[in-house]
């Protein structure tokens, strides 16, 4: 029974690659058939990305971007945290922004 089982394996999978191969032939063209002649024509473009000073410019946002976002948590208060004698501990905020 096992035996039959590899032989009907063997004779699809024969028969699968046959097929795949007449496929294949069928995309074949030989030069006694027709052709087509293709004319295709090409002009200069060159990308936006490809130009350095993009990336020169894109940098420098970035880079304001990032110092801006940092920069923006920080206030102008100062914290000072003062430890009693006695083991307590305070805290003191001073702003310093005055309009």
């Amino acid at each position: 029974m096992k035996s039959l089982l590899v032989t009907w394996k063997s004779i699809a999978a024969m028969f699968v690659l046959c097929l795949i191969q007449v496929m294949s032939w069928g995309q074949d063209n030989p030069d006694n058939g027709s052709s087509t002649t293709v004319k295709t024509s090409t002009t200069e473009h060159t990308e936006w990305y490809a130009a350095p000073w993009v990336w020169i410019v894109g940098g420098a946002i970035v880079i304001l971007l990032l110092v801006a976002l940092l920069s923006g948590g920080r206030g102008s208060s100062s914290r000072t945290t003062v430890t009693d004698v006695g083991g307590g501990t305070r805290t003191i905020t001073t702003d310093t922004d005055e309009v």
